[in-house]
C-alpha cells in the first residue's frame, strides 16, 4: 500500500486538468496505411500554481513537499472547473452522502444485511445508453426543461451508491426534457448504471513530476508551480488515504 496525502486546503492561482494518451503509430511501406495502438494507459495530468504569499499557502506547500517524501508518497487532487460563466446549481444535480456519528464514533445504518446510506440534494439515476452510436447515459431526476450540464463538465456514476465510481466528460450540453430526463453524451462508455452526480469534480491520485523550489522575496508574491501525473492503485499495491490537515 502506498500512502496518499490529501491536497491541502489551498486554492491555486491557475490550474490545468487534462489527459495524456500516448500512442504508437506506424505506416505500411506498401499501402501507406496508418496503424495506431495505445502505447501506455491514458493518464490525467494536473498542473497547479499556488501563490505562497496568501495566508498560510506557502506553509501548506512546504508541508506538502515534506509529506510527499520526494514522491515516495502520492497526493489526491480534485479537478478545477475549466469553464467560464455560470454553471447550473449543484443542489439540482448532485447529492452528498450524510455521515452519522454517535459521540465521536461513526454510526452505520443497515437495512437487513445491506448498508443503508442517507443522501441530501438531487438524487439522480443513470442507465447506460447510446445516442447515434455515441456512448451515453440516460439520467432521470433532473430539473425539467433545463440546462443541467455544460460541455467539459463531468458525469460520475456510483454503481454502489458510494465508493468506487466512474467519471466521464460531457461532449454535448446536457438539457433535460419536461419529465426531468436527459441523455448525457460522454467521451467514453460507462460500464455500470447507478446513482449519478453531474458537474462534480473529477478526482485522481498523482505523483509529482516537478517539485517546485521557491525563494521568497519580501513584498512580492511567490509561486509554487506543480506538475502531476496520475498513478493507478494497481501500480502501487493499493492506496492508503491520509489527511494531515485537520
Amino acid at each position: 500500500m502506498t500512502r496518499v496525502i490529501a491536497w491541502p486546503p489551498v486554492h491555486p492561482s491557475s490550474a490545468g486538468w487534462t489527459v495524456s494518451s500516448p500512442i504508437a503509430s506506424s505506416r505500411s511501406l506498401i499501402t501507406g496505411s496508418r496503424y495506431v495502438t495505445a502505447s501506455q494507459r491514458r493518464r490525467t495530468v494536473a498542473t497547479v500554481s499556488v501563490g505562497g504569499a496568501e495566508g498560510d499557502y506557502g506553509g501548506y506547500m512546504e508541508a506538502l513537499k515534506r509529506l510527499l517524501r520526494g514522491g515516495a508518497s502520492l497526493v489526491r487532487m480534485r479537478s478545477y472547473a475549466m469553464l467560464h460563466g455560470d454553471l447550473p446549481p449543484a443542489a439540482t444535480r448532485q447529492a452528498d452522502v450524510l455521515s452519522w456519528r454517535t459521540g465521536s464514533e461513526p454510526l452505520s445504518w443497515r437495512t437487513g444485511s445491506e448498508p443503508l446510506f442517507w443522501l441530501t440534494g438531487a438524487q439522480l439515476f443513470g442507465v447506460i445508453s447510446t445516442s447515434s452510436g455515441l456512448p451515453a447515459l440516460l439520467i432521470s431526476g433532473l430539473p425539467p426543461s433545463a440546462l443541467c450540464g455544460r460541455v467539459g463538465e463531468f458525469v460520475t456514476v456510483y454503481p454502489d451508491i458510494v465508493g468506487a465510481a466512474e467519471t466521464r466528460m460531457l461532449t454535448q450540453q446536457l438539457i433535460s426534457a419536461a419529465d426531468g430526463t436527459a441523455t448525457a453524451i460522454v467521451d467514453e462508455a460507462f460500464t455500470g448504471s447507478g446513482r449519478v452526480d453531474v458537474g462534480a469534480p473529477e478526482t485522481a491520485v498523482f505523483e509529482p513530476v516537478d517539485i517546485p523550489s521557491v525563494t521568497r522575496s519580501a513584498g512580492t508574491n511567490f509561486f509554487y508551480d506543480w506538475t502531476f501525473s496520475q498513478v493507478f492503485a494497481d501500480e502501487v499495491g493499493g492506496f492508503e488515504e491520509y489527511d494531515p490537515w485537520g
